[in-house]
């Protein structure tokens, strides 16, 4: 579909997936949304499989400060050394320290669908 949008649109290839992105809409069980807030109902995940269902659940960029929010870790440095950067070195997702911001990577998208997804069923 992004192809699609890129032809007939004559967009770059990334500014095709976003708008694609942005049309998808994924619905996880496990992931409640209210207010502007999202929360995991399992609290029993590890706060890595938390941080990377909740942005299988998001489309695009995630603010860091929005979603350790989310996951409700209380210390921002901690949720930097234990949590992203170790998911970003893995090519689980990528990280933007400079931008403060991060998002899910095929990568870790898979490891959702594959792994976190058949449990929550």
């Amino acid at each position: 579909m992004a192809e699609l949008v890129r032809v007939f649109h004559n967009l770059p290839t990334d500014g095709a997936e976003a708008v694609v992105d942005a049309l998808v809409e994924r619905t996880i069980p496990l992931i409640w949304e209210f207010e502007g807030q999202k929360r995991v109902l399992d609290p029993k995940l590890s706060k890595k499989n938390q941080t990377l269902l909740l942005l299988h659940g998001s489309t695009g960029w995630v603010n860091e400060d929005t979603l350790r929010g989310w996951v409700e870790h209380s210390n921002p440095s901690v949720y930097r050394r234990d949590i992203l950067r170790p998911a970003h070195k893995d090519r689980l997702i990528e990280y933007d320290a400079a931008g403060k911001r991060v998002r899910l990577s095929p990568k870790g998208a898979k490891e959702v669908g594959d792994k976190l997804l058949p449990k929550a069923t």
